[in-house]
């Protein structure tokens, strides 16, 4: 009935029609003829479907089923288009001195490099002399990691190198940074958005700068640094970026990407080096990342120990973020003491798509780094 663009009783009206005739001939015709167009109007009508639910449904569009998730971890690496935008992390990029901040006495001088010499990192000028603090971040996520320095910053009173150094909470604690006023300083927040420290405008240069630092370096908002604080490329249209649930849990290299050496893919066990000749037969080939809800990760059981004081258990990294902005600060491990080797993905990537159950993991300009699938 689909061809027919009128109405049941628009063909019954066609099939009697006025002036076929007239009389009782003329009616008993015009009934018969009636009654064999209902014949074949039914007969139709059962062949083709419902008839007044196919009448009803007309013009309404079938839903589209959800596409069926075809990625592979095996598929081609995405290369992506590199943005000039910067993110509003360099506005921290600077020399600032310390308004309020536990541990550390109001003037003390920070500089918060966005590059450089000492890399992105943050440097806190003490009488004891600097420690240095690794970063990465924006606005809506901020993380830190390991904290070092001068050595006679970490001795105890004895000459004694003690566990942690005191005073350091605002600087392992920080999430997140807000601008006050128009170049009035900035303040750093906690993970729920307490107020850990306030910076302000430096108004001298520490001389201890120039053993940490070429003559005449100052931490300003150059290039170098907005390369360094671009925002990333957004997701390859089509992807879903992962969020922060999505991530938790224990994941795997699988696929074609690289590793550390770009000539032996991840999913292949290279030769060990020496000290790992007699592994155990069910020795894994694959190393593992474990993302936990507590804002730290893990790597194999092997590169667990965080130097930060105060840290959950004093073990694990740093992370913050979702699929859409992810940070791991820079970190020392020594890898030498791991099989199999980790890949070293996560201080490169910015963003993360879930995509058929694997992890696929982007750099600042949108190129894919590997992919990831879940051990549990």
């Amino acid at each position: 009935m689909s061809g027919w663009r009128g109405t049941m009783g628009d063909r019954m009206r066609r099939a009697t029609r006025p002036g076929a005739g007239s009389g009782p001939r003329a009616g008993a015709a015009s009934g018969a003829v009636a009654a064999l167009a209902v014949a074949l109007l039914l007969t139709g009508c059962a062949g083709q479907g419902t008839g007044a639910a196919d009448e009803a449904a007309e013009g309404t569009p079938a839903p589209i089923p959800d596409p069926v998730p075809t990625f592979q971890p095996g598929d081609p690496l995405l290369s992506g288009t590199p943005t000039t935008e910067v993110s509003d992390a360099i506005g921290l990029v600077g020399e600032w001195q310390v308004v309020e901040a536990d541990g550390d006495a109001p003037g003390t001088v920070v500089w918060i490099n966005g590059a450089g010499p000492q890399g992105q990192t943050i440097t806190v000028f003490r009488e004891c002399g600097p420690l240095l603090v690794e970063w990465a971040g924006t606005v809506n996520g901020l993380v830190t990691g390991a904290v070092g320095g001068a050595q006679t910053c970490f001795l105890g009173p004895d000459g004694d190198q003690p566990m942690d150094v005191p005073g350091i909470s605002w600087l392992t604690g920080m999430h997140s940074f807000r601008a006050l006023g128009d170049g009035d300083g900035v303040e750093m927040l906690g993970v729920d958005g307490e107020s850990l420290a306030q910076l302000e405008p430096a108004i001298k240069t520490p001389a201890a700068a120039a053993d940490w630092y070429p003559p005449g370096y100052r931490p300003t908002a150059d290039e170098e640094s907005k390369v360094a604080l671009r925002l990333p490329t957004p997701l390859a249209e089509g992807l879903l970026p992962a969020s922060a649930d999505d991530l938790l849990g224990t994941w795997t290299p699988v696929g074609i990407a690289e590793g550390i050496d770009p000539s032996t893919p991840t999913t292949v066990s290279a030769t060990p080096p020496p000290g790992f000749e007699e592994l155990p037969a069910d020795w894994p080939d694959r190393a593992t990342i474990t993302y936990r809800d507590d804002g730290t990760f893990t790597i194999d059981e092997c590169r667990t120990v965080d130097l930060r004081p105060g840290s959950p258990a004093a073990t694990g990294l740093p992370w913050t973020g979702d699929g859409t902005g992810f940070f791991v600060p820079a970190y020392a491990s020594d890898f030498v003491y791991c099989w199999p080797r980790w890949p070293g993905w996560d201080t490169r990537t910015r963003t993360i798509a879930l995509d058929n159950g694997y992890l696929r993991l982007f750099d600042i300009d949108g190129d894919e780094l590997g992919r990831l699938e879940r051990v549990h």
